[in-house]
């Protein structure tokens, strides 16, 4: 799922910049969808999200609210950070699967929709872009392939009806995806790999960097007991080589409660805790 809290930390500039497809739509839409049915299952009406900076003191420009509706298959999300605000709109279907997420601000509109095959794999992703005025329009088109067990061969990403990146997937022997790599216009480009734990989790994306000339994660993960993923490491674009550490902390019913940020040093840059009203 997108996360929408990055603006409290404003760290939008620092993430990776290299697109990982597999991770962003086959591992986000899944976690998109288990988030959906987290408050499902444990009657979310409403998430109210507050900021706080590396101190602990609160953060008043930041506020984040989720209002959940489950009669009508609409999860809002809406986030002020200073004098921006935005609102998303997830609408899902009746597997409690994401179909739709709407994206409005003062500068314009993305709208995305998911299309599922009958094993609930998304097998298209399209998003469209416009702006206040509809003077500019982009579209971005995602069609995935799968093998006869479900599992992701290859994707098609054309951009605005014209130019299109081939992008194939090869297996490890436990059937993830261990390798992505793209094409365009039949030339390959920077391949990333994906490695596992004994579980069949994802532990690391890994692709060639540039400034250390070597192959480096982009990302890394941990987990709980219950499969949770606790710990994110990613990597960050400034001069120097440097990483960003998130930290999840999760109640007993699997509803996060609390997430936080720190830097190399592993100081604490901000923090948010969420905190859940439930229907009657």
């Amino acid at each position: 799922m997108k996360n929408t809290l990055i603006a409290v930390f404003t760290l939008v500039a620092y993430l990776p910049l290299h697109a990982q497809y597999y991770y962003k739509d086959i591992i986000g839409t899944r976690e998109m969808n288990q988030m959906i049915k987290l408050y499902l299952d444990n009657k979310v009406s409403v998430v109210e999200a507050t900021g706080f900076d590396g101190d602990g003191v609160k953060n008043s420009d930041f506020s984040e609210t989720h209002n959940f509706f489950k009669d009508r298959n609409l999860l809002k999300m809406s986030n002020r950070n200073k004098t921006s605000i935005t609102n998303q709109y997830y609408r899902f279907d009746g597997n409690g699967s994401v179909s739709s997420i709407s994206d409005t601000s003062s500068a314009g509109i993305s709208t995305t929709t998911y299309s599922y095959d009958s094993k609930n794999n998304p097998v298209l992703i399209i998003n469209t872009v416009t702006d206040a005025e509809d003077s500019i329009y982009a579209n971005e088109v995602h069609q995935w392939f799968y093998d006869a067990e479900g599992r992701p061969v290859r994707m098609l990403r054309i951009l605005n009806n014209v130019d299109t990146t081939d992008v194939r997937f090869t297996l490890d022997d436990k059937g993830n995806v261990a390798e992505e790599l793209p094409f365009i216009k039949k030339i390959s480009r920077d391949k990333t790999y994906y490695y596992y734990d004994s579980k069949n989790r994802l532990t690391d994306i890994v692709r060639f960097n540039v400034k250390a000339r070597r192959l480096l994660p982009d990302y890394m993960f941990e987990y709980s007991e219950k499969n949770q993923v606790v710990q994110k490491i990613t990597t960050i674009s400034t001069i120097g080589l440097g990483y960003l550490i998130w930290r999840y902390v999760f109640d007993e019913r699997g509803l996060k409660t609390k997430e936080a940020t720190f830097n190399r040093d592993k100081q604490m840059t901000g923090k948010i805790e969420y905190r859940y009203q439930l229907q009657l």
